[in-house]
């Protein structure tokens, strides 16, 4: 709504200003149709403007673009405008704007205009078209011989419109929409819009039309004066099958709001021939897959619009929630075409190695200048490829992606537009302002690489606050990178996005996000830079542990490329050519002492300058050269302390997403009840949603962020409007969770634990039997193999994608970690592992939170306590434990682990190259980032960060000592779980925070990589021979205090389980 809002506005201001010259004209020449002959076209008219039946033809130059966009105000017009901006724009009932003056003259019709379409200042006694007045008016005008300016028509297409709620919030909202056509497949969807339409009193400006959207668009392009200013595509599932008629069907200069929800094709790797065939590209592998899914779907949209002529200018595109939401200007300019090719790219992309990537584009426009002085463009092929093979920074295999478009995402003056109206609207109408702000601050964030546009003079910018972009325009800088997958590939804790954004700006580069993904970096550094400073973390602040890196590993490869490394490479290199091409002794001996000399020298150059190949290089401003030394400055990396702003969110409830596509019966004709929409009041639109069983599915599946319906999510905004709080633990009690806390049930009394053996006997029967006995009132359940799989075929049937990956998995340690998120995400309740004592009842775990609605439990596992170095087997300074937790059925943060958890096993087999079958861990990192607590631990923080609205870091946590509520998740402090672990901060005695012990079995480890105890507990007396080779005093005393430690948690235990 508030997307088209803002381009109506501004269409209708152009189309005033076109229309007054007009009138000027008219007056000027005493009759229409006078003609001019050459040369004596007055000053103050040869203004270049792009009027409705000629638009400038050859190479558009800056020159000519500034130009194309001058459209004069006239005084009534400026008076007009100011008026605009005085009016509240929240209201959803257009004021009055006073009518034309006298010396204006009567209103009429314009007859030469190109599209028939009638132009001129929107008012609030207009707004109802074809009345006889304004027929009578025109009469009499035309009588006096006069011509005078008269509003615009906005004509919107709401094409696949359903019940028509979209189309009659369009009327209701937006004043300069003079009628909708809302039109859709079915019969009884149409019954439902006239209903609808005459319930909300406004079926003189809803025109419901039965029949196939692509035929109805096809129909009107003969007709001129039927083209429809704004045309919305929201389909169930890909909006190609339009395209083709609905760039042909919108006006010259006109909006294309285009809808497509099948993310799964042009988002992913998963179907590439269908994304090809659809999209004319292929995506790729990675978290840049959402925003390479943009891009593909304006790559179609470019070309079915440049095949009759047509050049698009994107003004904003957006990946919200499962769906990709574009809004495209549409202009008849053939020379702006030519440029599609010079804008189009394929991307080299590193996805089994490293994650870099580089663009290659299809063709280059440069400028030239002629004999006599003018400009114009030489389009000629590019030169490729870009890239080798092979990656250059870790060797591995690259994959090619595209074509896809690499023009910019965004126009900023547009964003700027709709945020300017932010803060006059009532968030009791629109519900969702809270994300509108941030994920549009986000988008408008992305364009601050693009160079600045040619700005027209003051007049117009008045007129035209949209100013089209140069369409020569390429995106400087496109797609970003993730800090945890850089973090990954060098086995190395992830940095904090302070440090890795201060680094990046120390050494002169830009930084900003990305609203695709969270946690994600924009920037204009090379990659080499980028691996640089990576480099430069591993060095100064988290060395590598020895063995992390293997043979064959994108890591190894990686820091094998450090500065002296290449440098002496280099040399080497120097010395083997020398000896090949040296022919005379003395010049031999000349060369091997200068190459001595450089290789004395590497100490002092690897503090020097560094560029993208290792060599000096300017920054990407070329403002000067910068120097390497990387200091991870987080004040500098800090964001600029500001509003709080909800950048990411996410699912309002569990399963939300597209759902099944309706299946419409033409041969049903108004068998239906039609659903209708109560009127009792008339400026605020509330809906009484009763669709009809068959459409409310797509419709629920398309709301977009250009309709900004969906109440619920943000129901606490809603009724107070107010910020998110402060983030802090004082104020994270008072914070309401992302869900409906009152659709989700309490934790249900269910405790759930996975064994194998029958019977149950030994140690395992023991911690088995104390939770039995501290929880009475609680149903104990442990699932086997069989239990555990045919647990997940019922739970899990209406989901394909996670059952098969599940019934897929050959693995045990992968299958039994999947298995405990699916069981609580479906069910709810307490998962513990097998090798947990209770200490204290479940009940008593909420403690002083027990008057709160606490809808998930979780402990920390590992607590650094900001030492230097990490303890062996963690990866974060601050880790959540896996072997206990608890939540209720659906919790939007167990269904968030469960989609991380299946794409992540996925990713990893792609890149071992096996099936899910045949997939096994390498080593104990495998496990813990796959499916174990680093995944876990990572998608908790991403979860928590969208809960306060601002970044949470293991620093929100380090140290805490009593349970700390973030909205319905209660974090309990390390002791209460993770007692008896050495060197995770939380001690070896039982206190009375204590709620469970846990053995420490580490029955999932490899052997290798088991401590001396793991080994003697999960594999008896070969794992303590295993043990006991090759250790020296050092290390045997260090395991002495070790055992020491777990021997007192160990008779505690014992202790308990006796009881």
């Amino acid at each position: 709504v508030l997307a088209i809002r803002a381009f109506a506005e501004d269409l209708a201001i152009i189309r005033r200003a076109r229309q007054e010259r007009r009138v000027e004209k008219t007056a000027r020449d005493g009759k229409k149709g006078t003609k001019r002959k050459r040369g004596t076209v007055p000053e103050h008219e040869n203004l270049g403007h792009v009027n409705g039946n000629k638009r400038l033809e050859g190479p558009r130059t800056s020159e000519k673009l500034e130009q194309s966009n001058t459209v004069p105000l006239a005084e009534s017009t400026k008076q007009a405008k100011l008026q605009e901006q005085s009016s509240p724009i929240a209201s959803t009932t257009t004021e009055s704007v006073p009518p034309p003056t006298a010396d204006q003259g009567a209103t009429t019709s314009d007859q030469n205009h190109s599209n028939g379409h009638i132009e001129g200042q929107l008012t609030a006694d207009t707004i109802t078209p074809g009345t006889q007045h304004e027929d009578r008016n025109n009469h009499g005008a035309e009588q006096n011989g006069t011509s005078a300016v008269k509003t615009p028509k906005i004509r919107v297409l709401d094409a696949l419109s359903a019940t028509g709620l979209r189309a009659l919030r369009y009327v209701k909202e937006i004043p300069y929409v003079t009628s909708v056509t809302a039109n859709d497949l079915s019969s009884s969807a149409t019954a439902s819009i006239k209903l609808n339409a005459e319930y909300n009193g406004i079926t003189d400006k809803i025109q419901p039309t039965t029949g196939d959207a692509k035929s109805l668009m096809y129909h009107t392009i003969p007709r001129s004066t039927d083209l429809f200013s704004v045309i919305d595509l929201d389909p169930y599932g890909t909006a190609v099958p339009f395209l083709d008629a609905a760039v042909q069907a919108v006006h010259d200069g006109g909006l294309l709001c285009v809808t497509c929800t099948d993310a799964g094709v042009f988002a992913s790797v998963s179907f590439p021939e269908k994304s090809f065939s659809q999209y004319g590209g292929v995506s790729w592998k990675g978290v840049q897959g959402h925003e390479a899914g943009l891009r593909l779907i304006l790559n179609a949209v470019a070309m079915s619009a440049a095949r009759y002529g047509f050049a698009v200018e994107p003004l904003l595109s957006l990946n919200i929630d499962f769906y990709a939401r574009l809004f495209v200007r549409i202009r008849r300019s053939p020379a702006d075409v030519k440029f599609l090719a010079s804008k189009t790219m394929v991307v080299y992309n590193c996805d089994h190695g490293c994650g870099s990537f580089s663009t290659q584009y299809f063709a280059q426009a440069k400028q030239r200048e002629d004999k006599s002085g003018g400009k114009f463009y030489n389009h000629s092929l590019a030169q490729g490829p870009s890239a080798t093979p092979f990656c250059e920074h870790c060797g591995f295999k690259t994959h090619l992606a595209g074509p896809m478009w690499g023009g910019p995402l965004h126009n900023p003056h547009f964003i700027t537009k709709i945020l300017d109206m932010l803060p006059d609207l009532d968030n009791k109408i629109y519900a969702t302002i809270p994300r509108i702000e941030g994920m549009l601050t986000l988008a408008l964030n992305e364009t601050l690489f693009q160079e600045p546009p040619q700005l027209s003079p003051p007049e117009c910018t008045e007129a035209t606050p949209i100013i089209p972009l140069d369409p020569t325009l390429r995106d400087p800088h496109p797609f970003f990178f993730s800090p945890p997958i850089l973090a990954r590939t060098l086995h190395c804790p992830v940095p904090s996005d302070a440090a890795l954004r201060g680094a990046l700006v120390g050494l002169g580069y830009r930084t900003t996000r990305s609203h695709t993904e969270p946690g994600s970096i924009r920037t204009d550094a090379p990659w080499s830079v980028i691996w640089e400073i990576m480099r430069e973390w591993v060095r100064q602040k988290h060395p590598i542990k020895a063995g992390a890196l293997t043979k064959g590993m994108a890591g190894l490869e990686i820091m094998k490329k450090d500065r002296s490394s290449r440098q002496l490479e280099d040399r080497k290199q120097e010395l083997k050519k020398l000896l090949a091409e040296t022919e005379t002794v003395e010049s031999l001996q000349t060369g091997i002492e200068a190459a001595l000399f450089r290789l004395s020298k590497i100490g002092t150059e690897a503090e020097g300058d560094m560029g993208q190949d290792g060599e000096s290089q300017e920054s990407s401003n070329g403002a000067q050269r910068h120097n390497l030394k990387v200091e991870f400055d987080e004040i500098l990396g800090k964001e600029a302390a500001g509003k709080k702003m909800l950048r990411y969110q996410m699912n309002p409830r569990p399963d939300w997403g597209p759902m099944s596509k309706a299946k419409v019966d033409l041969s049903n004709q108004n068998n239906e009840e039609a659903p209708f929409l109560d009127p009792t009041e008339e400026n605020t639109f509330r809906p009484r949603i009763m669709f009809p069983s068959a459409l409310w599915r797509p419709l629920a599946a398309s709301l977009t962020i250009g309709v900004v319906i969906v109440y619920s999510w943000l129901g606490d905004v809603a009724q107070g409007g107010a910020r998110p709080p402060g983030f802090g633990a004082a104020n994270w009690s008072s914070r309401k969770a992302p869900s409906d806390q009152n659709t989700l049930q309490p934790i249900p009394n269910k405790i759930w634990q996975l064994w194998n053996e029958r019977p149950i006997a030994g140690d395992v029967e023991k911690s088995m039997l104390s939770w039995t006995v501290e929880n009475p009132t609680h149903e104990h359940m442990v699932l086997d193999d069989a239990a555990g799989e045919e647990f997940v075929r019922q739970h899990y049937s209406h989901d394909p994608y996670v059952l098969n990956t599940y019934l897929s998995l050959g693995d045990t340690i992968l299958r039994v970690d999947y298995l405990r998120y699916l069981i609580i995400a479906a069910q709810g309740g307490v998962y513990t592992d097998v090798d947990t004592t209770a200490v204290r009842p479940i009940d008593s775990w909420l403690d002083d939170h027990s008057d709160k609605t606490v809808r998930a439990m979780i402990g920390l596992e590992y607590d650094n306590l900001q030492r230097t170095e990490l303890a062996p087997q963690i990866y974060m300074p601050v880790q959540f434990c896996q072997w206990s937790f608890a939540a209720s059925a659906h919790h939007p943060l167990m269904d968030r682990v469960v989609q991380a958890v299946t794409r992540e096993l996925h990713d990893l087999a792609l890149a071992e190259g096996v099936s899910l079958s045949e997939l096994r861990p390498r080593n104990n990192y495998d496990v813990l980032f796959a499916t174990g607590p680093v995944k876990w631990s990572q998608e908790i923080f991403a979860y928590l960060s969208f809960t306060t609205g601002t970044e949470v870091t293991h620093r929100n946590f380090t140290g805490m000592t009593e349970p700390i509520l973030v909205g319905d998740v209660l974090i309990l402090p390390i002791r209460a779980f993770a007692v008896g672990m050495v060197g995770s901060g939380g001690g070896t005695k039982v206190v009375d925070e204590t709620l469970l012990l846990h053995g420490y079995r580490g029955s999932w480890k490899t052997r290798a990589d088991k401590t001396p105890e793991e080994g003697k507990k999960g594999d008896g007396g070969e794992g303590k021979a295993k043990a006991n080779q090759g250790k020296g005093k050092g290390k045997a005393n260090k395991g002495g205090e070790r055992r020491k430690g777990k021997q007192q948690v160990e008779s505690a235990r014992q202790r308990k389980m006796e009881e």
